[in-house]
């Protein structure tokens, strides 16, 4: 759906080349807007950043983690994930790993950590859509909004899908749960 949704709106759909280290030589040259990628991917971009700052000295670690604490609290009491100049000096080069110009991500097909998303979000400074969906659905039956401060979740049932919770009693799951949050 997606790659038919870019088709119609005039955008470019990029392939990968059977290889997926060569994946971020892909996204240097294409340097998308709008990017979907599986969990799998966004943790291994998350690894690489993440060993990428502990490698670095003191002062680069510091002002990385000062930045970041800045946007995470902004984000955590407004849901803004915008970057002030000094942010932006601090997260430029790590935004050039996708490109540069990346102003939407969107995960789906398996979890991925409420910690990992949120480091995303803030370094990258964009929206991450998460969604949940089948084949025999035509994908996607729930899926988070722009504006949703927490991650963790697929967020709302779409308007064209109807949902039926059915009681796991072994796994210890009722339709009568209620979340804690």
């Amino acid at each position: 759906m997606i790659e038919l949704l870019m088709i119609v709106i005039g955008g470019v759909n990029m392939y990968w080349r059977n290889n997926p280290t060569l994946v971020f030589e892909d996204l240097k040259v294409y340097k998308p807007n709008l990017l979907a990628l599986v969990p799998r991917i966004l943790n291994k971009i998350y690894a690489n950043i993440f060993n990428e700052i502990k490698s670095k000295g003191w002062l680069v670690q510091s002002a990385f983690w000062r930045a970041y604490k800045s946007v995470e609290n902004r984000y955590k009491t407004t849901g803004e994930i915008n970057h002030t100049f000094f942010e932006n000096m601090i997260f430029k080069k790590i935004k050039q790993v996708l490109g540069g110009n990346v102003r939407t991500m969107i995960t789906g097909s398996a979890p991925i950590k409420e910690d990992v998303l949120d480091f995303l979000k803030i370094v990258f400074g964009v929206v991450i859509g998460e969604g949940y969906g089948l084949t025999e659905s035509t994908a996607t039956a729930s899926s988070t909004i722009i504006k949703m401060k927490c991650s963790g979740n697929v967020g709302y049932v779409t308007e064209a899908v109807l949902l039926r919770l059915k009681d796991q009693k072994e796994m210890g799951y009722t339709s009568e749960d209620v979340p804690e949050n």
